[in-house]
């Protein structure tokens, strides 16, 4: 027996329209009274807003598929949860284990709530770094 789930439309992301979908979402919860839903929503809608105004005149590069990819490879999802090696902040490169100093061996790529993507300036070798293995 072949299990069907149903198809889910998803528009692409250039057509995203982040207010409607807010909007939206209020009056569901809204209409069914879904109080801790609204206040968690809220919360994301400022913290939303305070990042268009922190952002606000900044160019917004085009999605593209390597784009896409990096992201899921930051965020690990399959397939490319096993692109980037997660490692601790000392110093090393999981690649080459080469001994580098912040400012002249280690390249930050990426900063994405905990997660910040590293680079060794050495190998070109990238890797996960999590908010918990800071020092």
């Amino acid at each position: 027996m072949v299990c069907r789930a149903p198809i889910l439309y998803v528009s692409s992301v250039s057509d995203f329209q982040w207010a409607t979908v807010i909007a939206e979402l209020e009056r569901e919860f809204a209409k069914r009274e879904l109080r801790d839903h609204l206040r968690s929503l809220a919360r994301l809608k400022a913290g939303y807003e305070r990042q268009v105004v922190r952002l606000g005149g900044m160019p917004r590069p085009p999605w593209t598929t390597e784009r896409i990819v990096e992201l899921a490879s930051v965020f690990q999802v399959a397939p490319f949860a096993d692109r980037y090696p997660v490692a601790a902040r000392d110093g090393l490169c999981p690649h080459c284990r080469a001994n580098l100093r912040p400012r002249d061996g280690i390249a930050i790529r990426a900063v994405i709530g905990e997660r910040t993507l590293l680079e060794c300036k050495r190998c070109d070798g990238r890797w996960l770094v999590f908010e918990s293995s800071r020092t």
